[in-house]
């Protein structure tokens, strides 16, 4: 495993300890030192090849949530707590550990969906065949809830190779960019039997995995015969009697075997995952920070309020 995987976890609870030191002294230094500290996390993450972009934008998007919520958990934890004060505040005082408390579970749990997913590729059903992809459309949900990685060439059995299909930009930042080529239709030849299906295109850049170069600088390109891995769910079409096969809501255009994405890139991400999983555990129990704070008010105004002199 790589050892990224293994020390950031430990980074991040030394980052939750910090904060915690540094929110006695300044909430926002604090807030700035856990956004540097998460900002380093990922970048190292990328750097080491185990977060691709279709990994990073989501995992991104939902760290920053967590940590509005936990800034807005430390705003009130510093500066309305303190001013409830009397008992008929304490609803107030419930209410607001309640919501707190939610809204860190809610940002956990979203956490753990996106992560969740990359964890389970290595272990999601494999077709190179049609067969196999009407069985599985045909089969319980359940078994590809997570979609299914189907191993083919690009293009029709009888294309001639090296012909450009689909083309990103992939060169330095800043620098003079082609037109992005992304069909919303691509035929496939399955590795096992040979047959042509129809796939749903990617949408975005952050879809394609280790494409070649292409013809054009600064382009990266998949031809008419490249091997390709694609992680997608299932589907059907019907003309007259026959039914074929169709792969839909791609997720991921990998080129390369499914031998080789099984041993690299799903193996990496997984292993991303399985981190931000744990970081999901993390965030979770932040849960009881707001949960005991609301309890110890609440003790608190009891206690206040028993000092107070009776008429």
């Amino acid at each position: 495993m790589n050892p990224v995987i293994l020390l950031a976890p430990l980074g991040a609870l030394v980052l939750i300890a910090g904060a915690l030191i540094l929110w006695r002294r300044s909430l926002w230094r604090a807030s700035l030192g856990v956004a540097v500290a998460a900002g380093a996390m990922l970048a190292a993450l990328n750097l080491a090849g185990l977060m691709p972009p279709l990994m990073l934008e989501p995992i991104a998007v939902r760290l920053f949530n967590i940590g509005l919520v936990c800034l807005m958990t430390a705003v009130v934890l510093r500066y309305v707590y303190p001013r409830l004060l009397t008992r008929p505040k304490r609803p107030a005082v419930a209410i607001i550990a309640a919501v707190l408390a939610i809204a860190h579970l809610s940002v956990a749990v979203a956490l753990w969906r996106v992560a969740d997913d990359f964890v389970q590729l290595p272990n999601v059903p494999r077709v190179t065949s049609e067969a196999e992809i009407l069985a599985l459309r045909d089969g319980q949900y359940i078994t590809r809830l997570f979609g299914v990685l189907t191993e083919a060439r690009v293009g029709a059995p009888d294309a001639s190779a090296g012909d450009e299909v689909a083309r990103i930009a992939c060169g330095r930042p800043f620098s003079s960019a082609p037109q992005t080529v992304l069909p919303t239709i691509l035929t496939l030849t399955l590795a096992g039997d040979g047959a042509a299906i129809d796939a749903r295109g990617i949408t975005t850049r952050r879809e394609a995995l280790d494409w070649p170069d292409g013809a054009r600088v600064n382009a990266c390109a998949i031809s008419t015969g490249d091997p390709v891995v694609v992680w997608s769910d299932v589907g059907a079409t019907r003309s007259g009697d026959t039914v074929s096969g169709t792969l839909i809501e791609t997720r991921l255009l990998a080129y390369g075997t499914l031998d080789a994405f099984l041993s690299g890139a799903a193996r990496k991400m997984a292993e991303a995952g399985m981190l931000f999983t744990i970081l999901a555990g993390l965030a979770a129990l932040l849960a009881i920070i707001p949960i005991a704070a609301g309890i110890a008010r609440w003790r608190r105004i009891g206690i206040l309020d028993s000092q107070e002199p009776r008429p």
